[in-house]
């Protein structure tokens, strides 16, 4: 929340980090979709949709730090 604005700026100026934060929303929006109880199979989709989340939220931090370390020379 404290980043919302960079994230803003960084959603109309960046068009890669548009498709970065579309991806996790998409994957937000498909771990929200499962229930409780789980196939393996689901329950092995979830873990990697986790896994992508975790790996895409640090991607997203990495290009924020950037955006932000460059507003401030």
């Amino acid at each position: 929340p404290e980043q919302g604005a960079l994230i803003r700026r960084s959603l109309l100026r960046e068009p890669a980090f548009r498709q970065l934060y579309e991806d996790y929303m998409l994957l937000i929006d498909m771990l929200a979709g499962f229930q409780t109880n789980l196939t393996s199979v689901q329950m092995r989709t979830r873990q990697d949709c986790l896994r992508l989340c975790a790996e895409l939220e640090a991607e997203i931090a990495q290009v924020l730090s950037r955006s932000e370390a460059g507003m401030h020379p």
